[in-house]
């Protein structure tokens, strides 16, 4: 298991599909309120460490959802 796995965008759509969430300008404009650059999201991924310490629901979310995929063996 890694200590720290890279959050990626395939974490946020699954964590759309279970639980709704941003369209793509929207997820641009969360993106941006946060202090994140979606384009460095969607190129290269954030460790899951920086998603941790938002405090904002939808971040929690999609961490979690990286970490459970991370001990399953995915991405």
């Amino acid at each position: 298991m890694i200590d720290d796995p890279i959050l990626r965008i395939e974490h946020i759509q699954e964590a759309r599909r279970r639980h709704g969430g941003y369209c793509t300008h929207g997820m641009s404009n969360w993106a941006v309120l946060h202090g994140l650059n979606l384009r460095h999201l969607l190129r290269e991924g954030y460790p899951v460490s920086v998603f941790e310490a938002i405090d904002d629901p939808f971040a929690q979310q999609v961490a979690a959802i990286c970490r459970e995929m991370s001990k399953k063996g995915g991405t």
